[in-house]
């Protein structure tokens, strides 16, 4: 992302934007709701966050629909110390990808090290963060998985087992200023792209 330093990072896990072999299942007609819950001890601030990232979510109309619920969600949002990576500060991590059967992975970490809870010390911050471990969730990898370009100099991600299937109409060539809200390190900036939109058009 635009302006991102080796020092924030996400961890699930050429350039474009890519999806895992399975992705959430919808129905012929209508939507699938998807529910979200963010768990206790967080800083005030993370509900907004989170209220701010489902709805955008929820303004492209996609086949499906983000629903905050207090507890229990099919996302269930925890906090723990993640601790750092290659030097860098871990921010959050994802519990997983889509099941097989069609489900979203059953939710994510954000990290409560004070690294992570420094730099996320702003709404659109944490929204960003959010919206980003919600994007792997329901099956999207880092746009630069390959080489991780908005984290700097460094090793790549494998497709592995779960897959990195180009989603069509997106950019074929992307560097690490590019503005995805799925590349590996953080810009500060909880917008989605126009080619973000494709993506999550094309998929749901």
């Amino acid at each position: 992302m635009a302006g991102a330093t080796p020092t924030h990072n996400f961890i699930v896990a050429d350039e474009e934007h890519y999806r895992t072999f399975n992705v959430v299942s919808t129905p012929v007609s209508g939507t699938r709701t998807i529910s979200v819950s963010l768990g206790s001890g967080f800083p005030s601030h993370y509900s907004t966050a989170l209220d701010n990232a489902l709805a955008r979510y929820n303004g492209y109309g996609l086949k499906i629909n983000f629903q905050r619920v207090s507890s229990g969600g099919n996302i269930v949002i925890t906090g723990a110390n993640l601790g750092t990576s290659g030097g860098g500060c871990i921010l959050g991590q994802a519990a997983g990808f889509p099941s097989s059967s069609g489900n979203p992975s059953p939710g994510f970490t954000l990290s409560t090290s004070s690294c992570a809870t420094t730099y996320l010390n702003t709404v659109d911050k944490a929204d960003e963060v959010m919206a980003h471990e919600i994007g792997h969730c329901i099956g999207f990898r880092h746009t630069d998985y390959k080489r991780r370009a908005s984290c700097g100099r460094g090793p790549g991600e494998s497709a592995g087992s779960i897959g990195a299937v180009h989603i069509p109409g997106t950019p074929t060539n992307v560097n690490g200023s590019y503005n995805s809200w799925m590349m590996a390190c953080t810009n500060g900036s909880p917008s989605f792209g126009a080619a973000d939109v494709t993506a999550l058009n094309y998929v749901y």
